[in-house]
């Protein structure tokens, strides 16, 4: 999650603020999900979850990820 954060930080002109914290951690959370676990997780999974966020903006939030790091996914395990 925190290596995910910190490339889409480290692309973008984005600060952490008291605003958008939040929003910053569930997409790191939601992009180590669907590449580290062997079960497929689904955005509507964590909308579930989480029913303040709807599908459209989980979706938005993992197309912004995915855009902002040039869909570079892969993490060695030894980091």
């Amino acid at each position: 999650m925190l290596v995910y954060m910190h490339r889409m930080l480290g692309k973008t002109n984005i600060a952490v603020q008291a605003r958008n914290w939040k929003r910053i951690i569930l997409g790191g959370v939601l992009m180590a999900s669907k590449v580290w676990d062997d079960l497929a997780v689904w955005n509507i999974d964590f909308c579930s979850i989480l029913p303040m966020v709807s599908n459209e903006e989980m979706n938005h939030l993992e197309r912004f990820y995915l855009t902002a790091m040039d869909f570079n996914v892969n993490v060695k395990p030894s980091l």
